[in-house]
């Protein structure tokens, strides 16, 4: 290693720590599937975390499913980060207990929670007690429809506090056994380092609410859109005020199986490293605390004939990486995230499936609501990567005996890897709050869009004016109002619907929908109406209307759940209305054809990502928006290299297919 693994690892870490975490070699029992190539059939399962850090830089290691303490006391010097599972319920786990026959299973997670607290008490913030992988997962839903959202949350806590068999996840599964934790072990998540992993969106910020202080997510393939994942990870570390990670899965592909390489480098199956390239790189400018490799060893490492090992594609990749974050430019600045998205708090919701809490609460339009929000902001989102779907049988038969007879493909797999990285509209610049935000957290963001089936209460309305008051904006839908308060919102409902076909803006654009139903209100003097909607024989009707009260505004949408009727995109005119409200907020513009974008901010320099997820070469411009400042110099970071720019107020920009840009842009004040 040519840096100081020290500066990267105080005892605490702080809310902007970066830890890159290669993972620990995987045990031949423990890893592989009969029917798809794996790590233990490839024999590059006994490489070893050593081996790893020689050639990848990275400050932090997983220690997967066997915590030993051999392993541990290498973890044990304060040189790197440390996650290691534990998972007390597992069929994993137990698995690994048979390698210590001397001891019953109960001893034996005796002695490994005794070690692992040891070990958390000399180290501090070094370590972490992952104590169950993806258990959100796992939960055994019951074949039938709770009464509400309610019901379906507490049954779902129950599945990982209580102790009824019924309700306890899939023991096989990688889980935890709270029962145990709190009644023989006494563990008190606020003063021991306790992280959950999980793979659901709509568990996201439960962990923090149970007291966990860390929390990551598994991504890639077909666990939908890592961007969506991003907002809610990031939202709900920032609402409670925990870290935050990714688990990086290479688990998939046109031919199922990690991502795996023959002997002269051609990939067998599994995720592409240009994906997984490209979400490593997304995750660390989306200012993520942790980014994890699975399956290190066999993704990242080549075993030729003679037992020689060397990096595979993704392993060069990742050794790049590493050196990028770590040794280069580990000054990310901070990440640019004006906006959040309110839910409630019991919402149940996930990309894709249309299914809420696991399809045992009816999937309604405030949740169809969530839906079109995120399909706006991420384009390409709900994209199916569950990519062997995509293939004919003719297709899939070739790929499977191309992981039998390796060779060069004939089709390029990242044509066919969608939805799990999209563009952006406005960058990834959105963080997912429930409604239980705390107000001093909501103060961060200028824009608080609140979204599905969510009610303002008194107590809500309350904070979101004092929100407002201070300067920030909310966007409601008249659904969201039983009752409409005059003082709040600015109007009072008539208690009529009206169908109207076109709409105006205030800022000049006009939008012909066809009939759409609004709710009829009845303004304040003091509410202006900023986009209206017209009929030639009925007068005009607000669509959108902003009430000012002290430094901010609140709008609301008069078209029920913002869309002309079910089944109807996005309604046009509520578009037009995201845009106009959300630009004026963002440091730089991104023009040209949609691409995703991360915007991060230094002192005197803007860092844009763009990452293109499409088969085809990306042009475009970046302008500065922000008055009075002009380009000074730019920097192409990831290629090293000046690019000339100064005295303008944007640069063009080109981008490869299934590649990124990492720029820059130094920034001076116009005299």
């Amino acid at each position: 290693m040519n840096y100081d693994a020290d500066k990267f690892l105080p005892v605490k870490i702080s809310p902007d720590m970066f830890i890159f975490a290669v993972e620990f070699d995987q045990a031949e029992f423990m890893e592989g599937q009969d029917d798809i190539p794996s790590p233990t059939t490839t024999g590059i399962e006994y490489t070893t975390l050593e081996m790893n850090r020689s050639e990848i830089p990275s400050n932090g290691v997983r220690i997967w499913t066997n915590p030993d303490s051999a392993k541990m006391q290498r973890a044990d010097t304060g040189r790197y980060f440390v996650m290691t599972d534990l998972w007390l319920a597992s069929d994993q786990q137990r698995k690994v207990a048979k390698l210590y026959p001397e001891l019953s299973y109960q001893e034996y997670l005796d002695t490994q929670v005794d070690l692992l607290r040891k070990l958390m008490k000399r180290n501090g913030e070094r370590v972490w007690w992952g104590l169950c992988g993806e258990q959100d997962g796992g939960v055994i839903w019951p074949d039938r429809f709770f009464k509400n959202k309610k019901e379906a949350y507490e049954y779902y806590r129950e599945c990982y506090f209580g102790n009824d068999p019924s309700r306890y996840p899939n023991a096989t599964r990688k889980m935890a056994d709270f029962v145990m934790m709190k009644e023989r072990y006494g563990i008190d998540f606020q003063k021991e380092n306790i992280a959950m992993q999980v793979s659901k969106c709509f568990s996201t910020h439960y962990p923090y609410e149970w007291g966990a202080r860390f929390a990551w997510c598994e991504r890639t393939g077909s666990l939908g859109n890592a961007q969506i994942a991003v907002a809610f990870m990031r939202g709900a570390a920032s609402q409670y005020g925990g870290y935050w990670g990714i688990d990086v899965s290479g688990w998939g592909g046109c031919v199922p199986g990690a991502c795996l390489y023959d002997e002269t480098g051609n990939q067998l199956c599994g995720i592409t490293d240009s994906l997984m390239l490209r979400e490593i790189v997304s995750y660390f400018y989306s200012g993520t605390n942790l980014v994890h490799l699975e399956s290190t060893a066999s993704s990242c490492w080549i075993k030729d004939k003679n037992n020689k090992f060397k990096l595979s594609p993704y392993g060069e990749k990742c050794k790049k990486f590493g050196q990028h974050v770590l040794i280069d430019h580990p000054d990310r600045g901070k990440t640019c995230v004006p906006f959040a998205v309110m839910l409630e708090h019991d919402h149940g919701w996930d990309p894709r499936d249309r299914r809420i809490w696991n399809g045992c609460v009816e999937y309604g339009p405030g949740d169809q609501m969530i839906d079109d929000f995120f399909n706006f902001i991420f384009p390409g989102q709900e994209d199916n990567c569950y990519i062997i779907n995509g293939l004919d049988d003719k297709d899939c038969f070739d790929r499977m005996k191309a992981a039998e007879n390796p060779g060069v493909q004939e089709r390029d797999w990242r044509e066919l890897e969608k939805g799990v990285l999209a563009t952006s509209r406005f960058g990834d610049s959105f963080d997912v709050v429930l409604e239980n935000c705390p107000l001093d957290v909501l103060k961060r963001y200028k824009v608080v869009v609140v979204a599905g089936a969510i009610k303002i209460n008194p107590e809500l309305q309350e904070k979101l004016k004092q929100y407002v008051e201070s300067g920030g904006k909310v966007v409601l839908n008249i659904k969201h109002l039983d009752n409409p308060d005059p003082e709040f919102t600015g109007f009072k409902s008539k208690g009529e619907t009206l169908s109207y076909p076109k709409f105006f803006t205030s800022w000049g654009n006009a939008w012909d929908e066809g009939p759409s139903i609004l709710e009829m209100v009845e303004l304040a003097d003091n509410t202006k109406v900023i986009v209206e909607a017209r009929r030639s024989y009925q007068p005009d009707t607000c669509a959108i209307s902003r009430k000012k009260i002290g430094h901010g505004e609140v709008y609301t949408s008069m078209i029920h759940y913002n869309r002309k009727a079910p089944g109807k995109p996005l309604a046009p005119h509520y578009q037009d209305f995201l845009s106009w409200l959300f630009n004026p907020y963002l440091p730089v513009k991104v023009e040209g054809n949609h691409i995703q974008h991360i915007v991060s901010e230094k002192d005197n320099s803007i860092i844009v990502t763009l990452i293109n997820n499409k088969p085809e070469l990306w042009n475009g411009k970046i302008i500065i928006n922000k008055p009075g400042v002009s380009i000074d110099k730019v920097k192409d970071l990831w290629g090293n290299k000046n690019l000339s720019a100064a005295g303008s107020v944007s640069i063009d920009v080109s981008c490869n297919k299934f590649d990124f840009r990492i720029l820059e842009i130094n920034t001076v004040k116009e005299r």
